[in-house]
């Protein structure tokens, strides 16, 4: 039987996970963290076009740098 943390490990095992190549959980993080991404840097610019555009570039740099 799989315990709760197997099904909604924390952020930090996604991260390790993600820096092992494991898309999955990716996409698990990024369902969890993206829309207050978002929200956050709405709320800071106003800008929804820009908010969109952080938002991605949080994500790309998260593959880019999980294994640091």
């Amino acid at each position: 039987m799989a315990s709760e943390l197997d099904s909604n490990p924390p952020d930090e095992i996604l991260v390790a996970r993600i820096a092992g190549g494991d898309v999955d959980a990716l996409g698990q993080l990024f369902h969890r963290r993206q829309r207050h991404v978002y929200r956050f840097v709405l709320h800071l610019t106003g800008s929804a076009s820009l908010a969109d555009d952080v938002t991605q570039d949080v994500f790309v740099t998260v593959i880019r740098e999980a294994g640091r």
